[in-house]
This record gives C-alpha cells, sequence and structure tokens, in this order.
C-alpha cells in the first residue's frame, strides 16, 4: 500500500534519504559505500569496469558498431538489441495476442493496448 501512498518506507543510514521501495535503497547505498566514483557526475561503482562503462556517457565513446547500416552504440548490449531490426527478430511475444516484438520495453508498452480493451 505505501506504493500508492507514495509513502516512503526505506530510509538511507548515511543521509536519511527516503524511497519507496527497498532495492531503491540498496541502489542509493553505492553512493555512499562504492569506491569507484565519476568524475563527471554523482554516479558511484561498485566494480571498476562499471565505471569504465560508464564514462563511455560522458565521452560519447560508441565502440560497438553495426556492419550492416553503420551505427554505433556505447554498450554492447545496444548492439544486440540493434540487430533484430536488421534480423527481424522478435522474441518477446504478447501473452493476450501472441504478437511478437524486439525489446522487453516494446512487450510493455504493447500490453497497455491490452488494458484499454478492458
Amino acid at each position: 500500500m505505501h506504493v500508492h501512498t507514495r509513502e516512503k518506507m526505506f530510509f538511507c543510514s548515511f543521509c536519511r534519504k527516503g524511497f519507496l521501495q527497498h532495492g531503491n535503497l540498496k541502489k542509493h547505498m553505492d553512493v555512499h559505500t562504492a569506491p569507484f566514483g565519476c568524475s563527471e557526475c554523482s554516479r558511484h561503482f561498485v566494480k571498476e569496469i562499471q565505471l569504465e562503462r560508464h564514462m563511455r556517457l560522458h565521452s560519447k565513446e560508441r565502440p560497438f558498431g553495426c556492419d550492416v547500416c553503420k551505427s554505433r552504440f556505447n554498450q554492447k548490449y545496444q548492439l544486440k538489441y540493434h540487430m533484430r531490426v536488421h534480423s527481424g527478430e522478435k522474441p518477446f511475444v504478447c501473452s493476450v495476442c501472441s504478437k511478437g516484438l524486439a525489446d522487453q520495453r516494446a512487450l510493455n508498452r504493447h500490453m497497455n493496448v491490452h488494458k484499454t480493451c478492458n
């Protein structure tokens, strides 16, 4: 019920910032305890490789390139999802109408079509 009332039930023991969900508090704790901090913003990371990947956002580095259309991406998973544009792969299937979609976000948006039908 606290999610619906927006009542914050989980509080940071360092700065007392409140959160609706425990998972959000756990993620926030990285700000106080993660050793690898970004010099460009306030994000902190537990592993150095996470910081290195994050820094691509600030540097605009895009090391992962599509061999078909030359689009470039800063994360490997983004290239993987992009390749579905060319392959036509649609692994996320609607449980209501069996429509295939390329990614989870598209499936989530599609599910709203069925909510308005009820």
